[in-house]
Order: structure tokens, then C-alpha cells, then sequence
């Protein structure tokens, strides 16, 4: 250790004798010059027995000055934990040094003695209420806290525990301290800070350790406290470093170390002033050879006279050299990486590969998620039992999955539904495909026993629907009727009472209604086909099966062109159950035309889905990027660094772009980032590249740069788990090896430092850059923060932060910008959340968009009011309006359900699940709402729920019986086609039948036949008239009735209108009217 003391040439225990100003007399046996005996003998000898006397009597009083200890000084320690507590940085350095010293006081009579217990100190309103304010024995007042400096002065931080984010009135100023110090004028008083553990946290506004430079600036104030010492652990600029051998800070370990002996190695009265020169020679080497860093503690004032009169112990420096114990004998020299934190790194890595990714659905949560993680990481290195950490961990990741929503009732709406509501696939072994079509029972046996293996069983009726509808795309088994029929059978059983997806749901009404005359079976399959990518395009606008949709952002932009290939899809399945080639032929060219609006529009969500993603990636993992690159010291070339920095800076500048022209929505269907995709996508590509080739690279010898280099990159989570338990392992190695007392010099050359103001601004510049231009020239923002801290504009600060010469102080005022402009982001969020609340849905939707982009940029420091999440909230928005346009889409669709006994349609059913569903999503945020605001939260449910009985295509005869004689030989039967309310018009096909006697005209005896003038005409009629002439037999007409039936198909829905016939016969007698002639 660099710390074991010299050898020392005498103790404390032997002093020197103290010599006697009375010459020697001579003996007369002495040799030469010895002197007569002087007259009066007896006089002399009582002189000299006198003077014996004193001589004895000096030496007693000597000794009894020496043996008598120092009065024991009252000390008073200040450090809290902050284990779990993500509003500020961990503290469990500051808590290991009041834990050792506090253990100490206790367990050592001759010990300072504790004027509090450490508990009863940690709140900023009673750390000093149990001081004993009459004694007059010295006061050390040792404060373990993160530290700061603003227009106030240097501060400590004392955040609550429940406290939702730092905030100013956390803050114990140095000024107050030495205020109630300054009562105290006749008591001899230390002062120590080791404040510097933590250099940057923007969110609490440091973008460097400013705390020991606005100490020094108060070096007068200090001196005007009278008999006051203050001791710093760190200088400007510098940090106070960890031991993790000692599990202290070196400062920490130093500071009792020397008051229990070290410092008394040639004086056993330590003083404040001793104490200091030991602790700063110590500090100061430790750091050169264990870190590679400069950290010079320092005192105040300057002049050591108050110091060197301040007496803190009398101590047995032999006594303590036989305490010392080897470095090996540390309590943190062994280490080992528990299994559960490496399952905790690896279930992370899992997450972020995960659909939905956090970052997506629950950004922030996902934020505090990581930082927590990393938390628990340096917890352990700090010798900090984790599992407290890591059940915050998992309680994140609980409150991550109710991000999603399980049980909705229109899961099963179509197959690519749950991706849509982001819930997790099932993966469907396909294996269970033979033995559903093998099957005698039509696989009820097969699916009875496979239900029962999952708690997802929606999920996997869709999976199994799926794999049917696959297996009709196979070469040898065409969608003809006896394979449609097989797979009918088999849905039957596997849907029971339940709806089909949309896309089985057309090949059960293909199966049910198709004639004996009927499309080619590839012209089924490609209808088949369509249905799948049309649902497809518009749930997940085509994102493959690995790929989150995000539906609810994308669908905006996508509703309109989904609308109009519906559409024209729908028209072209209309035309599939006409007999008649040429609407076959007709049926594919829609089709086809459909398929191709659907590509074009898969296209376009492409981009926007890419654009979203590339967004919520920038936002969740630049702010680890800037700071493992803010960090870095001589680690890469200079220029190599600057290229980071600004790399960093445009991809947040590029970042905040699409956020601000997603936020702004479809306007115009204009997508103004399109074309600036690749070049964001190669540039975050490039940077993760440059991070991996960087993890790749680093060392493992034990040398401080590689310390410095693998401790930095653990302040990330982008290290897979595997690895980063290696870098783990080699960072404590390395520590290890450093800390050994023949290693100590290995280092000592090796300093790496930057100018402070430097250091300050690569800080500033990449919180300025990740926060925002916008957000920090935003009023509504700037409002919940000071005025006088929130004093320059964006461009502003840019310009500090950009110039050659700024100053330390200039860069502390920007530090405390940017950091209560991170703060205020929490309290404008909550303030639009609540504003959102009142507003009708468009305006609502507005709202929430601008708080979820503020909430995507928020730090773990500041956390959101408990169900407030804007993300989350915003995110129910959407998908409400993305079910209330699918139901849109069923009802317009208007299909009619398999069963014909079914009074309730497919559309009516399915459209009634989703506005369920709609409809419950935003009153589960809002579980007290009166019934006006129900009605406004629900308007677009209600206004769809009233057409959720819409009738479908009717046809209606004119009159119900025509009467017939035996003259007649033809008669005339009329009919009309009276189309939907408020739906599109399709084909509906009719097929006209005549019993008895009657013969329908050639072309239509068999088969159906479209109606075309609703989706054709312009405009499209009211209703379409139906007249055509029949044939009478007249020889059968005298024996039977006879009737005319036309059946009306359209989608499932089917509609019978008849003409009953009756032979009248010729009349007996004939009246007959003549009107009279004449006048």
C-alpha cells in the first residue's frame, strides 16, 4: 500500500530527557579540572537537592502533558446510501465512509465519538439537530454527499428518498453550514466534503465537478468563521475516486485511516493540519497509481495556523502499525460476478430484441429499466449486496409488460391482430398440420389436446388458421372444393362459436356459396392470398413477422389508401361468385389492381415505420452514446473523438427532425424524412461500429487506462452479457493487481486529464443536443423553472459551449440551465397530460404527441406521477382510433357470418368487438369519468355503433302475385335492387328462378349474374329496377301455381324476393260500362 508508514526512528513512548540549565559540578575523583569543593558544603547541597527537585518535577509535568489524550472530538457524519433511488447517482461511497467511521467511533474508546447516529443525519432539515451545541470539545463534520454549485454558492445534495426528481430546495448549501457553524466561535471546528464522487449528472445540472471551485471562492467567508478547517476531497475539475479493494473512497479510507494512527508517525498529537498532509499525499498518490488521475485534496483557508491548533486525536502510532492489515486482506480484494446479475444482463438483452421493444411502447420506463441495471452492476463492484437492485429491476420490468394489452375481444379479428396490438407471437409447430388434415373428426381430437398446451389460445387459433390457409398455396393441394371443404371442416372446430379471422372467414363463405360453376382454383388462390396481404397491409402496413408494425402511428398515414384498395378488393370478390367468365376475368384485373395499391402502400409504411423506429432508437440509446464519449480521455486520437462528438451531435439533430415531422402527422401524405432514412441509418450503424471495435479492443493488463477505458464503457448497456461479465472480471483484476503495494509505481506516470473547462463543454454540448433546441427554447417548458436560471436562449448556450475562451463559471451557469430544463421536461409532461384529459379526441391526440416526445428524451432523474405516462396514454389514443378504423373497415366490408342462422353478421360482430375494445381503452385511463365526458372520450365509437345494424343489399318484387288466364302466353314480373345506407357499393349477384309453368328468358335460366350499376354507374342509382318476361305454359298453368324467385347474394348476405303466379281463368259474363250519347 502506498499508505504503509516508515519505519520510525522513536517512539512516542521514549522522548528525550530533558536537560537541566544548571552547570555540572565536577567531582573531585574526576580527571583533570576538577574543582574544589565550594565553602558552605551544606548550603550547596540543599541547592542542589532543589534543584533535583525541579528537574523531577519538570519531567513529571512532562510526562503527565504527554499522557494526557486529546480532548475526543464529537463527529458528525453525513452520507446517504442512494442504493436504488434513480433521482440521483448512487451514493454508496459516501455511505461506506460514514459506515467505516461511524463503526469506528463505536468499536474505539479513543475514538472521536458519534454526535449523531448516520441514520438520523440524512435529511437536509434535521442533519444537525442532535448536535450537543454547549460543548466545547471540537465538532468534525464529515459530509459524504453528491455536490454541486449554482449562482448560489457550492451546495450538497440531500434528495428524499420519495422525492420524484432533484429539485432546488434539495439542495444544503455550504453557506448554511457555515452560518450554524459561525455560532460556535469559541469550539474548534472541521469541515470535510468528499462531494465529488459523481462529476456529471446532467439532469441535476453538473456538467463537471464545480462544487471545489466555488469552494474556494468562499475561502474568506471560511476564514471569517473563526477556528474553522475545511477540508475538500477533490480539486476543480477532479474526481474522488473509488477503491473497490477498501470499499471506500480513497479520500475516505485515507481520512480514518490516518485519525486512527497513520498520521502520527512523527507526532502522536494529530491534528487537523497532520491529518491533512497525510491525506493528501496518500489521495494524491493512490489516484496517480490506481486510476491514472490527478486528485489533490485541498484545505481552507490556506494558512495551516487554525489547522495545526485544532489537536483531533493522541494516538499509539506502534499500537496501529500492528493493526495495519495487506491490501489482499481488503474486504473487496476478492470478487466474483453473482449468476442472478448476469441473468439480469442477459434477460435485458432478450427485452431489447423483443416485440414490442420497450423503447417503443414504454421509453422511459425502459430508461429507468437500464440505468437500474447499471445501478445494480456498480452496487456490487461497491461490495453493496444487489438483490434490493435488482428487485427494482424486475419491478420495472413488470410495469414494462402493462405496457401491452392482453385480453382485448378483437385479438382475433385477423391473423396479424396481435402484432398489431403488440403482443407476442406464438410460434405454431407446423407438424400439427397432418394431423389436422388427416384427421376423421376434422382435427377436433388434434386441436382439443394443442389448445391446452398455451394460455394464449386465441394466438394460437390464428397460428393453426394460418398454417391451413398455407397449405391451400401448395402445388398439390388447390383451393378446390373438396380441399376448401376439408379446411372448413377443420375451422369449424377450431373457431367453434367464435368469429373467423377476416381471411378464413372468405374461404368458409368461398366453400359455402360457390356453384358447381365457379373460378379457376389459382384465381381463388390468388383471392386467397390477397385477403392475407390486405389484412396484412392494413394492421401492420406489411411488416415482416420479425418486425414490430408500430400499427397505431403507422395506420395515419395509411388510412386513406387502405380505404381505397379495400375497396377494390372488395369489388373483385363480389365478382368471384358470379358464374360468368367475364366477371371472372373482371374479378382478377380488380384483384390485381387491389394488390398493387396494397404494395404501393406497403411501401409508404415501410418509410414511416422506419422513420419511428429509427426515432425511438435514437432516443433511447444516444444519451449512453454521448456519455461513454463525453468520458473519454486519451483512450482515441483527438480528432477521432471530436468525429464522435459530432456524429453525436447530428444524429440528435436528426433525431429531434423526425420527431418534430412525425409529431406533426400525414399533412398532405408528405414525407419529408424519406429521403434522409439511409444516411441516419448508416450514421447510427457507424457509431454502434465504432463502440464495438472500441469493447473489442480494450486491454486487460493491468495499467489505469485500461481501468479508466472498461469502466467507462460499463456505464452503458450495450456490452452483450457474455462479455460484459468479462470486461467485469478484468476491470476488478485489474484494480486488484493496481492496488498492490509493488505495483503502485507501474502507474504513476500515466495521468490523464483534460483542461476542466474542455471536460465541461463535450458535457454540455451533448445534453444541449439530446434535449433539444426546441425544448429549451420552448415558453411552456422554461415556465417551470427559475427565471434567473432559465436567462439564455438556446443559441445561447450553443455559443458558450462552442467558444474558445469560455469560463468555468460561464459553463456552471449553462450546466444549470440545461439541468433544470431536463427537470422542467417532467412538469410540462404532467401539465399537457392533465390538459389532454379535457380536450375532444383531435385536440387530445395533439396534446399527447407533444408530452410523448418530451417523455421519450426524459432522464431516469426525473420520474413521471404514478399512471402518467404520456406514451402509454398516447398510445391507447391511438390504438383506439386504429380499432374504431378497422371497425370502419368491417362495416363497410359488410360481410355476413357463415352460419346463415346467425341473426348477428360477421361485420356486426366483429365490428361491435373492436368498438368494445376501443371503447375500453380509454375509459380504463379514465375509471371515474362522468357521462359527459364518456360521450366525448367515445364519439367516434358512437357514431359507428349506431350503423352496426345497417341493412345490407336487399332486392324487393314490385307486387307479390300476378295474376294469369289461359290467353296469357308471357307475363311480366318486376323487381328491385335497393342498395346498403352508408356503405360502399360492391357486385351483388343475382340468380333468378321460375317453378310451374313459368320459363325464365334464356339468359338468365341458370347461374348469377352481378348487378354492376352501383359500383359502375355515375352516380349510382337509387335503386336498380329488375323487369323481364317470362314464359307461360299454358297447358300447366291450368294444373299448377307457379312463382319467380330472385336471390340476392352479396357477401354472404342472402336475399330472396318471389312473384307467386295463379290461373285466373276466363270470366262468364262480362259487364261492360257505356257512358250515355247525346245531350
Amino acid at each position: 500500500m502506498s499508505n504503509d508508514p516508515k519505519r520510525p526512528a522513536a517512539s512516542w513512548k521514549q522522548p528525550q530527557a530533558a536537560k537541566s540549565s544548571e552547570p555540572v559540578r565536577k567531582r573531585v575523583w574526576q580527571p583533570a579540572g576538577a574543582s574544589k569543593p565550594a565553602a558552605g558544603s551544606g548550603k550547596g547541597r540543599w541547592w542542589i537537592a532543589a534543584g533535583g527537585g525541579a528537574v523531577l518535577l519538570a519531567i513529571i509535568v512532562a510526562v503527565i502533558v504527554l499522557w494526557k489524550p486529546a480532548k475526543q472530538p464529537r463527529l458528525l457524519v453525513v452520507g446517504a446510501p442512494n442504493y436504488t433511488q434513480l433521482t440521483a447517482p448512487h451514493n454508496a461511497g459516501g455511505a461506506a465512509n460514514v459506515r467505516a467511521l461511524a463503526e469506528w467511533s463505536r468499536s474505539n474508546k479513543d475514538a472521536a465519538k458519534l454526535a449523531a447516529e448516520p441514520g438520523e443525519t440524512v435529511k437536509k432539515d434535521t442533519w444537525n439537530q442532535n448536535v450537543d451545541i454547549g460543548s466545547d470539545t471540537p465538532l468534525v463534520l464529515y459530509f459524504a454527499q453528491h455536490g454541486g454549485a449554482d449562482r448560489k454558492g457550492p451546495y450538497l445534495w440531500m434528495v428524499p428518498t420519495d422525492a420524484s426528481g432533484p429539485d432546488e430546495k434539495h439542495r444544503l448549501y455550504v453557506n448554511e453550514i457555515l452560518a450554524w457553524l459561525a455560532q460556535f466561535p469559541n469550539r474548534n471546528k472541521v469541515l470535510i466534503f468528499d462531494a465529488a464522487q459523481s462529476d456529471v449528472f446532467w439532469a441535476h445540472g453538473g456538467l463537471h465537478n464545480d462544487f471545489s471551485r466555488s469552494l474556494k471562492e468562499m475561502e474568506n467567508k471560511i476564514a471569517d468563521v473563526s477556528r474553522l478547517v475545511v477540508i475538500c476531497a477533490a480539486d476543480e475539475g477532479q474526481r474522488s475516486w473509488f477503491s473497490e479493494e477498501w470499499r471506500q473512497t480513497a479520500f475516505g479510507h485515507f481520512l480514518l485511516e490516518g485519525w486512527k494512527g497513520a498520521a502520527g508517525e512523527t507526532n502522536s498529537r494529530i491534528s487537523a493540519k497532520t491529518l491533512f498532509d497525510y491525506v493528501q499525499k496518500e489521495v494524491r498518490d493512490w489516484a496517480r497509481s490506481n486510476r491514472g488521475a490527478v486528485q489533490e485534496p485541498f484545505m481552507l483557508p490556506k494558512d495551516p495556523a487554525v489547522a495545526s491548533g485544532i489537536e483531533l486525536a493522541s494516538v499509539n502510532y506502534s499500537r496501529y502499525r500492528e493493526s495495519v492489515e495487506s491490501i489482499e486482506k481488503a474486504p473487496g480484494f476478492s470478487f466474483s460476478v453473482p449468476t442472478e446479475l448476469q441473468t439480469a444482463w442477459e434477460r435485458h438483452d432478450e427485452l431489447a430484441r423483443s416485440a414490442p421493444p420497450p423503447s417503443a411502447v414504454a421509453p422511459h420506463l425502459w430508461r429507468r429499466y437500464r440505468d437500474a441495471l447499471i445501478r445494480a452492476e456498480q452496487l456490487h463492484r461497491y461490495g453493496v449486496p444487489i438483490e434490493p437492485a435488482l428487485q427494482q429491476v424486475r419491478t420495472i420490468e413488470n410495469s414494462l409488460s402493462l405496457a401491452t394489452w392482453q385480453n382485448l375481444l378483437s385479438t382475433g379479428y385477423a391473423l396479424p391482430m396481435p402484432r398489431a396490438l403488440g403482443l407476442p407471437a406464438i410460434a405454431v409447430d407446423a407438424n400439427i398440420l397432418p394431423r389436422l388434415w388427416n384427421a376423421e373428426d376434422g382435427g377436433l381430437k388434434a386441436w382439443s389436446e394443442l389448445k391446452q398446451s398455451t394460455n394464449q389460445p386465441t394466438q394460437l387459433r390464428l397460428g393453426v388458421a394460418g398454417l391451413l390457409l398455407q397449405t391451400l398455396e401448395r402445388p398439390d393441394r388447390p383451393a378446390n372444393d373438396e380441399n376448401l371443404a376439408k379446411v372448413a371442416r377443420i375451422l369449424g372446430n377450431v373457431d367453434l362459436s367464435q368469429p373467423p379471422p377476416s381471411e378464413t372467414h372468405l374461404l368458409l363463405l368461398l366453400q359455402r356459396d360457390l356453384m358447381q360453376l365457379r373460378p379457376a382454383t389459382n384465381l381463388l388462390k390468388l383471392a386467397l392470398m390477397l385477403r392475407q396481404e390486405a389484412e396484412r397491409i392494413a394492421l401492420v402496413g406489411g411488416a415482416a413477422t420479425d418486425e414490430y408494425p408500430y400499427s397505431e402511428l403507422v395506420t395515419p398515414w395509411i388510412a386513406d389508401a387502405v380505404f381505397e384498395a379495400d375497396g377494390i378488393r372488395l369489388r373483385g370478390e363480389d365478382l368471384l361468385f358470379s358464374t360468368e367468365s367475364d366477371d371472372w376475368t373482371k374479378a382478377e384485373k380488380l384483384l390485381a389492381a387491389a394488390q398493387s395499391k396494397y404494395r404501393e402502400i406497403a411501401l409508404q409504411a415501410a418509410q414511416v415505420r422506419r422513420a419511428i423506429r429509427l426515432r425511438d432508437r435514437l432516443a433511447a440509446d444516444l444519451p449512453y452514446f454521448a456519455r461513454w464519449a463525453a468520458s473519454l480521455q486519451t483512450e482515441l486520437p483527438p480528432e477521432k473523438q471530436d468525429a464522435i462528438l459530432q456524429q453525436i451531435e447530428n444524429l440528435a439533430r436528426e433525431m429531434h427532425t423526425l420527431g418534430e415531422a412525425l409529431e406533426r402527422g400525414p399533412q398532405g401524405k408528405s414525407m419529408s424524412f424519406a429521403d434522409r432514412l439511409d444516411a441516419i441509418e448508416r450514421d447510427i450503424k457507424e457509431l454502434q461500429r465504432t463502440v464495438d471495435e472500441f469493447v473489442a479492443g480494450l486491454g486487460d493488463s493491468a495499467l489505469p487506462a485500461n481501468w479508466r477505458q472498461i469502466d467507462n464503457v460499463l456505464q452503458t448497456p450495450f456490452v452483450p452479457a457474455t462479455r460484459r461479465m468479462q470486461l467485469l472480471q478484468s476491470l476488478r483484476r485489474i484494480s486488484r493487481e493496481l492496488a498492490k503495494p509493488g505495483n503502485q509505481k507501474e502507474g504513476a506516470a500515466a495521468l490523464a486529464s483534460r483542461p476542466v473547462v474542455e471536460e465541461a463543454q463535450r458535457q454540455g454540448r451533448l445534453s444541449w443536443a439530446i434535449l433539444g433546441e426546441r425544448w429549451l427554447d420552448d415558453k411552456a417548458v422554461r415556465q417551470h423553472a427559475p427565471p434567473d436560471v432559465m436567462k439564455y436562449r438556446a443559441a445561447d448556450l450553443r455559443e458558450i459551449l462552442s467558444k474558445r475562451n469560455a469560463t468555468a463559471a460561464e459553463l456552471r451557469e449553462v450546466g444549470e440551465q440545461l439541468g433544470a430544463a431536463w427537470r422542467a421536461l417532467a412538469f410540462e409532461i404532467d401539465a399537457v397530460h392533465q390538459d389532454a384529459y379535457r380536450e375532444n379526441l383531435t385536440e387530445a391526440a395533439r396534446l399527447l404527441t407533444r408530452a410523448e416526445s418530451m417523455a421519450r428524451l426524459l432522464d431516469s432523474a426525473t420520474a413521471l406521477p404514478a399512471g402518467r405516462d404520456p406514451v402509454v396514454y398516447s398510445r391507447r389514443h391511438r390504438l383506439h382510433h386504429f380499432l374504431v378504423f378497422q371497425a370502419n373497415r368491417t362495416l363497410d366490408a359488410g360481410w355476413a357470418s357463415v352460419n346463415p342462422a346467425q341473426t348477428t353478421s360477421y361485420a356486426e360482430a366483429t365490428a361491435d368487438a373492436l368498438l368494445r375494445d376501443a371503447s375500453s381503452l380509454l375509459l380504463e385511463e379514465h375509471p371515474n369519468a362522468s357521462s359527459a365526458d364518456q360521450g366525448r372520450l367515445l364519439a367516434s365509437v358512437s357514431q359507428l355503433t349506431a350503423k352496426l345494424k345497417t341493412m345490407p343489399f336487399d332486392v324487393q318484387a314490385d307486387q307479390s302475385t300476378v295474376d294469369l288466364t289461359e290467353d296469357d302466353a308471357k307475363i311480366s314480373a318486376s323487381f328491385k335492387v335497393v342498395p346498403p345506407a352508408n356503405q360502399r357499393f360492391g357486385y351483388p349477384v343475382l340468380r333468378y328462378e321460375a317453378t310451374g309453368p313459368l320459363t325464365l328468358p334464356a339468359g338468365l335460366a341458370s347461374g348469377r349474374r352481378p348487378v354492376v350499376s352501383f359500383a359502375e354507374g355515375k352516380p349510382a342509382p337509387q335503386f336498380e329496377p329488375l323487369s323481364f318476361t317470362l314464359d307461360v305454359d299454358r297447358s300447366r298453368a291450368a294444373k299448377e301455381a307457379g312463382a319467380v324467385r330472385v336471390e340476392l347474394l352479396h357477401r354472404g348476405h342472402r336475399r330472396l324476393a318471389k312473384v307467386d303466379t295463379a290461373l285466373s281463368g276466363k270470366p262468364d259474363i262480362v259487364w261492360m260500362f257505356r257512358p250515355p250519347q247525346g245531350p
